[in-house]
């Protein structure tokens, strides 16, 4: 009697873990924008990419690329990165998607007023494209490929040089990458499409001179 007890168990429980993997798949397959919110919910930022990017080969929801691109990119999953952003980008509808989302704002509570400031934004292109460049910049190795990210941030960059740009995130990004940086202020000087006088082009030119060994 015992041993048909266990047995009768053991079949039960097999056959819920054979259920709950079934759903699992079901759901994986079917709906995974479910699963990019609850592995989300529990702090599996990376997992949750992956399943946002899922969804998006399923919907062709460009948030969800969007999102899945961002994600790995924090993650330092540089190549998967690449290739999200690649594909979002060359979107037909990219560009009127990034017009309809909100600018990228950083904000803090005013201790006087308790209102929140708003320290810096960005608009949504821009900033994705300037993440873009950071991702572009760790995978360059050759020169051809540092001055096609270089050419890069130059086409997402306005001409008025405002002061979160593409342009700036890499230069940011490249940190003590001398000859990267030596690179980048090359262009940047002979670049004739830049408001010189802008003050955010004044103070990149400044920080790359810095790096590369130049005179302020």
């Amino acid at each position: 009697m015992k041993k048909l007890i266990l047995k009768t168990a053991l079949i039960t429980v097999g056959i819920t873990l054979v259920l709950a993997v079934s759903v699992f798949g079901i759901v994986s397959f079917a709906a995974p924008s479910v699963l990019m919110r609850l592995t989300d919910s529990l702090g599996m930022e990376a997992i949750s990419g992956d399943y946002a990017y899922e969804e998006y080969a399923r919907s062709g929801d460009l948030a969800c690329l969007s999102r899945a691109f961002q994600i790995a990119e924090r993650k330092g999953e540089n190549h998967k990165a690449a290739e999200r952003f690649e594909t979002l980008y060359e979107d037909p509808s990219f560009g009127e998607f990034c017009e309809e989302q909100e600018d990228i704002s950083v904000t803090r509570k005013n201790e006087e007023t308790g209102e929140e400031e708003v320290l810096w934004s960005v608009g949504y292109r821009a900033y994705l494209c300037g993440r873009a460049a950071c991702v572009a910049a760790r995978l360059s190795d050759t020169d051809e490929e540092k001055g096609m990210t270089i050419d890069f941030a130059f086409k997402e960059t306005e001409s008025s040089f405002p002061a979160r740009n593409p342009v700036v995130a890499l230069a940011a990004e490249l940190g003590n990458n001398k000859p990267f940086a030596e690179l980048l202020l090359s262009r940047l000087e002979s670049e004739t499409k830049f408001d010189k006088s802008a003050a955010a082009y004044g103070a990149i030119v400044q920080i790359l001179q810095k790096t590369v060994g130049g005179n302020v």
